[in-house]
């Protein structure tokens, strides 16, 4: 029986799955083509998702290459991340009778400021996200992580992520998985898992 379900964000809980609009959306602001936006963006990204690179400096970085204000920057990009309202109904349903998880590599102040502007802290019982235990998927010392905090077993834990590389991963740990498409093609899936009615 399925007791802890770990959500990811962008491509899941944001249909959004990388910087990809962004990039196109802004290249002709930045006078860049959208791989040369992409390539920007993601500079440091990495070092900073696992908390090694401060937020500040990440943003300052990018911000300082095309002529913009950090704020400005990091508002822009978040707002092509909308949350989709469908996936939060469908986790505060979960909510009711198992452990639901934010499991994401991501920046602390972007994410942060997603939780807070879409009051998604109320629809998760934990928040384990690489920056704050220092592991990225498809790492398996954070799945171990993210099984020690909810004290669940492998087979009693469920995997919602859009990337192939991750669902692998968790499935060679026992874990159950569900590979994000898009919406409908996940709650077919997710029924078979989880009683939300």
């Amino acid at each position: 029986m399925i007791k802890t379900i770990l959500f990811d964000y962008a491509g899941v809980i944001s249909p959004t799955k990388n910087n990809f609009i962004f990039a196109t959306n802004n290249s002709k602001r930045f006078g860049l083509s959208p791989k040369e936006l992409m390539q920007i963006t993601y500079e440091n990204w990495a070092e900073t998702a696992l908390g090694k690179l401060d937020d500040g400096v990440f943003w300052g970085q990018i911000a300082k290459k095309l002529n913009i204000q950090s704020e400005e920057l990091m508002d822009l990009v978040i707002e092509t991340f909308p949350v989709d309202k469908k996936m939060v109904d469908i986790i505060e349903k979960t909510k009711v009778n198992h452990t639901t998880v934010l499991f994401s590599n991501q920046i602390k102040s972007w994410l942060e400021k997603v939780i807070e502007d879409n009051k998604l802290r109320n629809i998760f019982n934990y928040l384990v996200n690489s920056y704050n235990v220092g592991y990225r998927k498809p790492d398996r010392e954070i799945f171990l992580e993210a099984l020690k905090i909810t004290d669940s077993k492998p087979e009693e834990t469920l995997f919602v992520d859009d990337s192939p590389e991750n669902i692998e991963a968790a499935k060679q740990m026992g874990i159950n998985a569900i590979q994000f498409d898009n919406f409908e093609q996940f709650l077919t899936q997710y029924k078979k898992y989880v009683d939300i009615s």
